[in-house]
């Protein structure tokens, strides 16, 4: 169901005014992002391209947990428990086959470190990103791309341009992808505006990247020419020009069809509960959480079924320890 009629169905018997589809659509977002954490009904597919210069990569910003094991090249890692030393006495990484992971709060560490590129493929259960409401967004298409991935929340900006954004979302097939960013800003010079072109250099706008920048004057090309050796983060090339996205293009929620009306009792018991409704708001919410049990269980394997269900997603990594 879309978020639209989801929104028509709780607001039903409290009013249809804007300010209560405003606070149910609210609400239903909320209830999606719980549903999704207790049930982890919600999985996606990770792959990330890995080469000799890695043993390490970011894991995704909705990451909860992993669901399945991690593969190097189709063979299953064990978890690090110190089975072999990673470290030589001399500093330097101990080089091979990767074996084992091991999670840090945002990566996976491969070990030992790859002595050649390789395809790491994991699944892990996901948080829903949902878009908000009245922000503005813009969409544009890359190729080329290197450095790992954009993640949610990354400051990106256009090297001939000098625009940028914030990176709202990102889908990717390992070389081409389509990014959504909010906080698109023009490059504004007296009398000229400068918006994201076709075919110039996007990356992300961080730390590592001003630091290499200040602490060398250096210009974007020398940058560019030692991407790597400075171990600087993801970048590519556009393929397109913006153009204005919205939530039009989003317009249900992310966890499986069938459990999208269960997300209705939440909405209706916190807009009950704001109208001080409190015997209606604990009668939805009793019946959501039931509901909630029910979905856990059978995704868990204890019920009749599974609902899970998986989203693909793939990204190259390419950086320096």
């Amino acid at each position: 169901m879309t978020w639209s009629q989801l929104v028509d169905r709780v607001v039903l018997q409290f009013g249809t005014n804007p300010h209560n589809k405003a606070l149910a659509r609210k609400f239903l977002e909320e209830a999606e992002r719980d549903l999704a954490f207790h049930t982890k009904c919600l999985v996606r597919d990770k792959s990330i391209v890995v080469n000799e210069e890695d043993n390490y990569f970011e894991l995704p910003n909705d990451f909860l947990e992993l669901k399945s094991a991690v593969l190097y090249d189709e063979k299953t890692l064990e978890p690090y428990r110190n089975q072999i030393p990673r470290i030589k006495f001399d500093g330097t990484n101990v080089k091979g086959t990767p074996q084992y992971y091991t999670l840090t709060s945002n990566q996976i560490i491969l070990v030992p470190h790859p002595e050649s590129a390789g395809l790491v493929n994991f699944q892990y259960i996901a948080q829903p990103v949902n878009t908000e409401k009245g922000e503005e967004y813009v969409k544009i298409n890359y190729k080329n791309l290197d450095n790992g991935f954009f993640q949610v929340g990354d400051k990106i900006k256009g090297a001939t341009s000098q625009a940028t954004g914030i990176v709202h979302r990102d889908v990717n097939d390992l070389k081409t992808g389509t990014l959504i960013l909010k906080d698109y800003t023009p490059y504004v010079a007296e009398s000229t505006t400068t918006h994201l072109q076709q075919n110039e250099t996007i990356h992300v706008l961080d730390d590592a990247y001003q630091l290499a920048q200040v602490s060398g004057s250096y210009t974007f090309a020398q940058l560019e020419s030692s991407w790597d050796t400075f171990g600087l983060s993801a970048r590519a090339t556009t393929s397109s020009v913006r153009v204005d996205w919205n939530d039009d293009d989003v317009n249900k929620p992310e966890i499986p069809d069938i459990y999208h009306l269960y997300l209705v009792d939440y909405a209706k018991s916190t807009i009950a509960e704001n109208e001080k409704e409190f015997e209606l708001a604990d009668r939805y919410m009793a019946r959501y959480q039931q509901n909630r049990e029910l979905v856990r269980s059978q995704i868990s394997g204890k019920g009749t079924g599974s609902g899970t269900m998986t989203v693909a997603d793939m990204s190259v990594r390419d950086a320096y320890l």
